[in-house]
């Protein structure tokens, strides 16, 4: 059936059960395949929404990470920073019994467009993630492909 649809012009199939974050993550692959063939590699990110705490200097606060890599975040938060920021997350992933304990750094926001979406934040570079951690992180990532037909 794919194949059919294909070859009408699909760019992909989606059935229930989709995540709304996961739909916009597959909607925007299919729309701007340029951006997403940047993200092949390690850099490959698949859509989470799971709730994030974070520390900005001596700042405790909360948001939540609507898409991860192997080397960065997406974070969403009300909270104002400036690009460089050094903060300290801590996160789970579904299906995960680990509590990640990472430091990261703000390498861009998207505060000239956060008045107009719901998705304002901070693109996080991670600095300190283990080996385990990135074991952890590729496994998760491979598994999120799977589940949306990524891979």
């Amino acid at each position: 059936m794919l194949g059919e649809l294909k070859d009408l012009g699909a760019a992909g199939l989606m059935t229930k059960g989709y995540s709304p974050e996961q739909i916009i993550f597959r909607v925007n692959a299919a729309l701007f395949p340029e951006k997403a063939s940047k993200g092949a590699g390690p850099r490959e990110r698949v859509p989470v929404s799971v709730p994030v705490d974070f520390t900005l200097g001596d700042a405790k606060r909360t948001g939540f990470l609507l898409n991860i890599s192997e080397t960065g975040a997406f974070l969403h938060t009300k909270s104002l920073m400036l690009t460089g920021a050094v903060l300290e997350l801590k996160f789970s992933l579904p299906g995960m019994a680990r509590v990640f304990d990472i430091k990261g750094t703000v390498r861009w926001s998207t505060d000239e467009v956060s008045s107009k979406t719901i998705f304002g934040g901070y693109g996080i570079m991670f600095l300190s993630a283990t080996d385990e951690d990135r074991d952890a992180l590729k496994s998760f990532i491979e598994s999120e492909k799977k589940k949306i037909g990524l891979d």
